[in-house]
């Protein structure tokens, strides 16, 4: 074929010099020609072909990130397999050989693009719909927890920032809606996670501070720093520090009521039912090395208050052997007397 288009080629420029060979005049110019290098030869591929592919490619890729990044796998996983198939196609039949070749590998990256992009509509639309349902959950829990009355400030804050991420979702700023979703999200968690740790710290500080200071101060440095890391905008760790902080006032709780029970001597009085519930204390304890907060949390709220009425056993059979006491003592008492009396009669009767 090559040799063919070459003798072609050859015999086209022969007859050219012959004409001009045998004219005077100079050789006119040959008019311009408007037709592409494609339109030449469509077998030939060109430049702006080639970056009309890449542009699809780069098209279909942006729009796979962006249906990805908003879930759209799990909200729609039928339309993400149909547009992962022509994505696939795509990429294993690209071809960049021909003008042809190109053209169809250019469309078969578009048919990818389009399904993406449909996709991605659909997943942005669901994903905010998820997030305002999790967000006005988790603002409830908040006000739960106290959050209007006691951090009103903390709780204005976070409802701007949602403000926020609305205004940026209905610009189209769809990323930086979903940062702002996730910060608010991780404030009213920390709201309620802080109001929590507070609310329970309000429960236990008379009787802690009297049987587990240590335990306390320990407990009362932890909400400081959570609060540092809220002020610095540090909003998951200050969750995670206030998570924390829940934790250690429940188990300073739990150790309060297990040190009243020993002063108590619930230990002996009780001994089997307060070696039981030692058991789930050092569970709780366990759990909170191991950072598994929601099972220590779920322990310490489990032993606290069995811990608290082995306390009340032991006090009231301790109530029980002083009365016992004293009326043992009493008919002792009498006793002695009644001996005296008799042994005073038994005199006077000798007399």
């Amino acid at each position: 074929m090559k040799n063919r288009y070459l003798w072609c080629v050859l015999s086209g420029l022969l007859v050219l010099f012959i004409t001009t060979s045998c004219k005077s005049t100079p050789v006119a110019e040959e008019p311009s020609s408007t037709e592409t290098p494609a339109q030449q030869d469509p077998g030939t591929p060109d430049r702006a072909a080639l970056d009309a592919l890449d542009a699809a490619a780069a098209r279909a890729e942006a729009a796979r990130q962006l249906a990805s990044d908003f879930e759209g796998p799990y909200f729609f996983p039928g339309d993400w397999q149909d547009a992962e198939s022509l994505f696939s196609q795509a990429e294993q039949q690209k071809n960049t050989s021909t003008a042809a070749s190109i053209r169809e590998s250019t469309d078969r990256y578009n048919r990818a693009a389009d399904a993406y992009e449909a996709l991605a509509e659909k997943a942005v639309a669901a994903a905010f719909e998820y997030a305002e349902r999790e967000l006005t959950a988790a603002r409830n829990a908040a006000l739960a927890a106290g959050a209007e009355v006691l951090t009103p400030d903390y709780l204005l804050e976070t409802d701007n920032v949602v403000a926020g991420a609305l205004e940026k979702y209905e610009a189209g700023d769809f990323y930086g809606a979903k940062d702002s979703a996730l910060s608010a999200f991780a404030m009213y968690g920390a709201l309620k996670a802080g109001l929590d740790a507070y609310n329970a710290r309000e429960q236990i500080a008379d009787k802690a501070e009297e049987l587990v200071p240590d335990a306390l101060l320990s407990a009362d440095s932890a909400g400081m720093a959570a609060i540092a890391k809220w002020e610095a905008g540090d909003f998951d760790g200050a969750k995670a520090d206030a998570e924390t902080v829940l934790v250690m006032y429940l188990g300073v709780a739990a150790s309060a009521e297990r040190q009243n029970a020993l002063n108590y001597r619930a230990n002996v009085a009780v001994r089997q039912d307060f070696n039981s519930t030692q058991t789930i204390f050092t569970q709780a304890n366990t759990a909170f090395q191991a950072h598994r907060y929601d099972e220590a949390v779920r322990l310490y709220r489990e032993c606290t208050p069995m811990f608290a009425v082995l306390a009340q056993i032991a006090l009231e059979k301790q109530r029980e052997a002083e009365e016992n006491l004293q009326r043992a003592n009493r008919r002792m008492a009498e006793s002695d007397q009644t001996a005296r009396d008799a042994e005073r009669i038994l005199e006077g009767g000798l007399q």
